[in-house]
């Protein structure tokens, strides 16, 4: 039986942390600072939890490093928020319109989709063939995520990624319409209108070959519906505590979508004997005490600077004719009794790259900034176009058990092509659409 004391320690830390986030920040649980030391603790509560099947101790390098690393992010965010934040409540915002849906584009906007959606399938399954797949479509999934995971370099071409990235943003546009509608002008019938398009990027979300695409969608409408709920009664307190209700409910669903997203994607389709909660614990968990390993007994430097979080811009500097070293974003494995991981925290690769220090400044600009970015969300009057960009591009705070997701994701070229191309759909399907004045029931 491994001693679990420091993994139990870090948990009851990490608990007392958030709780004090929480009350500082008056139960509002959409705060950065919030939502970081909230899933950092429950990674603790499923690292305690699986460390019995694993035999998998926290060290203490490791647990001293987390909980300050969390530490100076919550402090961060809460600072920020009591400079940044106005002194008068916030009014409720009621919409004079409802903005509507148009049959014609939504069907050919559908159709766009199912085509592309058909032309990926297609561009897939041949870049499968190449890798050496012999199981046909069933097995092409499970040979590309293969090749993904061991970072063997670009394997798509561009107009693939083209096509993700249209029928992403379209999910987003639709989506935000939805709950715009039913939340801040009541339910109509309608309103279900906006909902296929979405439905049309499930089969983009299965060809991404893993989970993290469907996840960072789940918890971009999670956003959306949140703050238009709590904009809707101007942050109230009896809304922000049923809105943690929600956000709980949200988050049983979370899980559950996550294992079924591995079942069709072929990730945890040999499970090995291993139950739904060993399988959830591994994915949820593991990674604390990996990181504890990891940093106890670092592996060998390659010299080069930001070589595991500046990955993008390493390859945009050699696209434009600049020569510069390849990188890989692949992490070693640690193995434990009877598995291994190569996922360490978002805190592993700040470290490694930029030293303990660097690490912590990291922790400090991501508090302020994604804070900042909230303050401008809740207390301004944004556009639409600013809430949905930023509950496209929050999801790096919910990943931090896992792995950093803002140097590696957000500072590339694709982010400019997303921003643009959500721009464009915004102004024709929102700022142009027809806007029909709410009647009473």
């Amino acid at each position: 039986m491994p001693d679990v004391s420091l993994l139990a320690l870090l948990l009851l830390a990490l608990a007392l942390l958030t709780a004090a986030a929480l009350v500082a920040a008056r139960m509002d649980f959409l705060q950065p600072a919030v939502i970081g030391a909230g899933v950092m603790t429950i990674s603790a509560l499923f690292a305690a939890i699986g460390a019995r099947w694993w035999a998998s101790p926290l060290s203490f390098a490791g647990w001293w490093l987390i909980f300050l690393a969390m530490a100076v992010f919550v402090a961060a965010g809460l600072w920020t928020y009591a400079m940044a934040r106005p002194r008068t409540p916030e009014a409720p915002v009621r919409p004079q319109a409802v903005c509507e849906v148009a049959w014609l584009p939504m069907i050919a906007f559908c159709a766009l989709m199912a085509y592309m959606a058909n032309c990926n399938l297609h561009a897939m399954y041949d870049v499968s063939l190449a890798l050496g797949n012999t199981e046909g479509y069933r097995g092409m999934i499970s040979t590309v995520r293969t090749a993904i995971e061991m970072d063997q370099g670009a394997l798509f071409n561009r107009w693939m990624n083209y096509r993700t990235i249209l029928a992403q943003m379209l999910a987003t546009i639709y989506l935000y319409i939805f709950f715009r509608n039913t939340i801040l002008c009541g339910w109509r019938w309608r309103f279900l209108a906006a909902l296929p398009p979405v439905l049309c990027y499930l089969p983009f979300l299965v060809l991404s070959t893993g989970r993290m695409t469907m996840l960072t969608f789940v918890i971009y409408g999670f956003l959306i519906a949140a703050i238009l709920y709590l904009r809707k009664h101007g942050y109230a307190m009896a809304a922000r505590r049923r809105a943690i209700l929600a956000a709980l409910a949200a988050g049983a669903v979370f899980v559950v979508l996550f294992f079924l997203m591995g079942l069709l994607t072929g990730k945890t389709g040999g499970s090995g004997g291993r139950s739904f909660f060993q399988i959830i614990a591994h994915y949820a968990g593991l990674s604390l005490p990996a990181f504890g390993e990891i940093i106890t007994h670092p592996m060998l430097e390659d010299g080069l600077i930001g070589s595991h979080t500046l990955g993008p811009l390493y390859r945009i500097l050699t696209s434009i004719g600049i020569a510069m070293p390849p990188v890989m974003n692949f992490m070693p494995f640690t193995a434990f009794s009877g598995i291994d991981t190569n996922v360490y925290t978002a805190l592993w690769r700040y470290t490694w790259d930029f030293g303990i220090i660097g690490m912590l400044l990291m922790m400090f600009l991501l508090g302020a900034g994604y804070t900042l970015a909230y303050c401008a969300i809740r207390h301004g009057r944004p556009r639409p176009y600013a809430l949905m960009a930023y509950a496209t591009f929050a999801y790096p705070v919910f990943w931090f058990p896992m792995d950093d997701r803002l140097l590696m994701d957000i500072f590339n070229s694709t982010t400019f092509y997303d921003l643009a191309v959500l721009f464009l759909l915004y102004e024709l399907l929102i700022v142009h659409a027809r806007k029909t004045p709410i009647k009473q029931k």
